[in-house]
């Protein structure tokens, strides 16, 4: 038999985590683009490979997360280290949160807490957007916090331009709340390279080839003590830093955002612990839970879900915020799942935990982290967060009523031609991909020489681009596929390129033609100025014969003239 020994094996891949090693630059917008070409994100298939695949993404998230942490610090967000409870990076064991300087946080009367899911690196609420159009900013917490700052403070927009990228803020206003994120995605320590690690990060620490079995997990040396699984993280911040009034104030009110099985987590906590709790909470939003109503042995704990409780969800009946659609059964008697067989359990109805509500964007959205990226959703929260404090010692939810799903609209199409809606599906997307390349035309520095081939390119291909979408659309008009304004549009666009082109073809003097004025030069190939000159030489020749023959005519007696009037009678 042959067999291969370890020493031939393939080396295991390594990519360098800088962000210009990789053909990467972060743009004016946040958003990370590729050198060569600007308007293009990161592409995860980079090889046939898997394996090169995984370490170059780790590699470039890596320069993310250092990305979202430097626009953190500058809104006043740090990394808090337990159980050192230390803002300066402890050699050993320890599990990094995201909160403000102690200070700062303690003179807030109101504070925000994100419990994150289980899957997620501190600071990140999605890469699938992070990478894509919503950018460092959107991608992350970073827009959430500013979106804090910025409803209470007074200055003008000019004047406070928070939302743009990098931008940070010295002296907030004082009424802003604080805000503390956890962190229950990365709670495995690595002694070797002293960072933490969420389990899809672990997966691609270096090994000895790339054939070799990931490196297995500890549980007593990768674990940090009172850290080890979500719950254990969240009490323990709770317990160190929530109710330690050397960082949070005794008086502060709390509102909670819960993300997929960080929402869980404190579901769970407060079912189990309402007096603990319960207490400080003031508003609860959950991001797509899998809990359910049926779950809860407190009475509390269902009070507190159905007057200060509220979920988003991906739903087919409305993708928009602020329309509810679930509402559990309030009045009814939920089956109790220890007395239940598993059919009764599986056959029981499923309800949600509080009043629900859409997603905030129609779009498809696989998981509940881009549920709270949407920006429409954050508002959604913040406005809701905000009406609470007004009373927060008396606030309920309305009674909410479901809406009823409705039918879809089937799509009205001006024409039924297969060849003339593919062709305008094609034209559809080449307009949308035309946007895109010049807004990252626009966002893409013009101080960096490194960026100046990249630019050019993108400008050539922005040109290319708009000459293949004038083709469709001439071919659509050609049809009738396009609308009737735009297809006014587009022949008037076809008559002004003629003009120009006349111009440019014919750019002599202009002589007057049929009351136009026309280029003398396209006269003249035309043959006009040889038609014009005989015309007027006939006219010149025939108007000589006619004023020969009027001499001639006066000489004649009236009498005679036959074309005239028959004479009168003489008497």
């Amino acid at each position: 038999m042959f067999r291969t020994k370890e020493a031939a094996f393939p080396p295991d891949p390594l990519y360098p985590a800088d962000l210009k090693a990789l053909g990467l630059f972060v743009n004016n917008k946040g958003q990370v683009r590729v050198i060569e070409y600007p308007e293009k994100g990161i592409q995860y298939y980079y090889t046939n490979v898997e394996r090169h695949n995984e370490m170059r993404k780790e590699a470039f998230q890596i320069c993310q997360r250092k990305e979202v942490a430097q626009r953190l610090a500058a809104l006043g967000l740090e990394k808090l280290y337990l159980p050192q409870m230390s803002y300066i990076k402890p050699n050993g064991p320890h599990i990094p949160i995201l909160a403000p300087q102690a200070e700062i946080l303690r003179a807030r009367k109101r504070v925000v807490v994100i419990i994150n899911d289980d899957s997620q690196d501190l600071g990140i609420l999605t890469y699938r957007q992070l990478q894509r159009d919503m950018g460092l900013n959107g991608g992350s917490v970073i827009n959430f916090g500013k979106e804090m700052i910025v409803r209470r403070t007074n200055k003008a927009k000019e004047d406070f331009d928070i939302f743009r990228d990098r931008a940070g803020v010295e002296d907030k206003p004082k009424d802003t709340p604080g805000l503390i994120m956890l962190n229950n995605g990365q709670l495995l320590f690595s002694p070797k390279t002293q960072e933490v690690l969420t389990t899809r990060s672990w997966a691609t620490l270096p090994r000895k080839s790339i054939c070799h079995e990931p490196i297995k997990i500890d549980e007593a040396l990768n674990r940090v003590k009172g850290h080890e699984d979500s719950r254990k993280h969240i009490e323990n911040v709770w317990k160190h830093v929530i109710q330690n009034p050397n960082f949070v104030a005794p008086d502060a009110d709390l509102y909670v955002v819960g993300i997929e099985t960080g929402g869980d987590e404190i579901i769970k906590l407060l079912d189990q612990n309402f007096d603990v709790y319960a207490p400080r909470i003031k508003a609860l939003a959950v991001i797509n839970c899998h809990s359910q109503l049926a779950e809860i042995k407190s009475a509390a704990a269902k009070d507190f879900f159905r007057y200060r409780t509220r979920q988003w969800i991906k739903s087919d009946i409305s993708f928009s915020p602020e329309a509810c659609v679930a509402v559990p059964e309030w009045e009814e008697i939920t089956p109790d799942y220890e007395d239940m067989t598993e059919l009764e359990c599986y056959l029981s109805p499923v309800e949600p935990i509080c009043a629900t509500f859409g997603s905030g964007t129609d779009e498809e959205i696989p998981t509940g982290e881009c549920i709270f990226a949407a920006p429409a959703v954050q508002n959604a929260i913040l406005n809701w967060f905000y009406w609470v404090a007004d009373s927060p010692s008396t606030y309920k939810n309305p009674d909410f009523q479901a809406k009823a799903p409705k039918p879809p609209v089937p799509a009205k199409t001006v024409v039924n031609d297969p060849a003339v809606i593919a062709t305008q599906a094609q034209l559809s997307s080449a307009r949308s991909q035309l946007d895109v390349m010049k807004e990252s035309l626009e966002a893409t520095p013009t101080d960096n020489a490194e960026l100046v081939p990249g630019r050019r390119g993108l400008a050539e291909r922005i040109r290319i681009q708009e000459k293949a979408i004038k083709k469709l659309e001439e071919r659509l008009l050609a049809v009738g596929g396009l609308g009737a304004g735009e297809a006014k549009d587009v022949r008037a666009r076809m008559e002004a390129e003629a003009k120009e082109k006349l111009k440019e073809r014919f750019p002599g003097p202009k002589i007057p033609i049929a009351g136009q004025m026309v280029s003398a030069d396209l006269a003249k190939r035309a043959g006009l100025l040889d038609t014009v000159k005989t015309r007027l030489k006939d006219l010149q020749v025939g108007k000589g014969k006619k004023d020969r023959k009027d001499s001639k005519d006066e000489s004649k007696d009236d009498s005679m003239d036959l074309y005239e009037d028959p004479p009168k009678r003489r008497s």
